[in-house]
């Protein structure tokens, strides 16, 4: 379960939103579990602040994706960007916070491009690649395993 895992960082007014911080240190796990490399993906018209934010707080690297389609967020830009990034980068897992951004992008990405996914994800075992995921409003956990890759979470 090695190799690089993108934390998609959503941010509102050009400012890292708390919730991206989470997700990173989600993804710190995942990477010491099994020496992957922690990325962030920033998208919009001037990402580079936050990205060099985000960098400086847990991300081995940082990609700022600027385009001027992705000043006002649209879930086909968004997608776009990160099909392409993911493809360009060879990203193995693309994870979203459990927020708006992830809410709308994260299941897009994954019908959109044939792509194994899951959602409200709260654990990962490390090695065994066996991830928690919460249903019916958190009364239970299950876990499953996915096959596939790049797998979105």
């Amino acid at each position: 379960m090695a190799g690089k895992i993108l934390a998609v960082v959503e941010t509102e007014d050009g400012r890292v939103r708390e919730s991206a911080y989470e997700l990173m240190s989600f993804a710190r796990k995942m990477a010491d579990g099994n020496g992957g490399t922690v990325c962030a993906a920033v998208l919009g018209i001037d990402p580079a602040a936050a990205a060099a934010e985000v960098a400086g707080r847990g991300a081995d690297l940082a990609f700022a994706v600027s385009d001027p389609a992705l000043a006002n967020y649209t879930c086909d830009a968004y997608v776009a960007a990160l099909k392409k990034l993911v493809a360009d980068k060879e990203v193995e897992f693309v994870l979203f916070s459990h927020a708006p951004l992830g809410w709308d992008a994260a299941p897009r990405l994954a019908a959109v491009h044939g792509l194994p996914a899951l959602t409200e994800v709260v654990d990962v075992e490390t090695g065994s690649g066996v991830w928690t995921r919460l249903m019916f409003n958190g009364k239970l956990q299950v876990k499953m395993k996915l096959a596939g890759s790049p797998l979105v979470a």
